[in-house]
């Protein structure tokens, strides 16, 4: 007794497969800038969220100066402004070529300092944690994408 065995629809079944894993690259890229996006809005969000102190008196160019890059499997949300990083992670300013640090408040009050520490106003990092869930789904779901054209 012998048993006979016909794949049908072999050749397509390869092509396919070809085909979808020639096109993850791609499509993980469209995943990851969508993913970026993602965080990008939730930042944007943060950044005027009303808590006390964050980001007071702010004139808009920290949120509009979000971007997203990818690159390859790589993606980056960030700004280039010199003081998102401040904002970002705190800082701490002391005087280089003086004894003490001399500024007038807004109200026109001097003020000399020895130190002055600026606080951290973290908005990327919440953004990232905020939306971790969707980041992989956006990845998931772009490279994925090709299988359900398939269907």
């Amino acid at each position: 007794m012998s048993t006979t065995v016909k794949y049908e629809g072999l050749k397509e079944l390869q092509d396919a497969f070809r085909e979808t894993v020639s096109g993850w690259g791609r499509n993980i890229g469209r995943g990851l800038l969508r993913a970026g996006s993602v965080v990008a809005g939730r930042a944007k969000t943060i950044i005027y969220r009303g808590r006390p102190h964050h980001l007071i008196g702010d004139s808009g160019r920290l949120h509009q100066s979000i971007i997203v890059a990818a690159t390859g499997g790589d993606v980056q949300v960030g700004s280039n402004l010199i003081y998102s990083r401040v904002h970002e992670l705190g800082a701490v300013i002391t005087p280089v070529r003086a004894k003490m640090l001399h500024f007038v408040t807004r109200e026109g009050v001097e003020i000399f300092a020895r130190r002055v520490v600026i606080p951290a106003r973290p908005y990327l990092r919440p953004a990232v944690r905020d939306t971790e869930k969707q980041i992989v789904a956006a990845v998931v779901t772009e490279a994925l994408r090709p299988l359900d054209k398939r269907r």
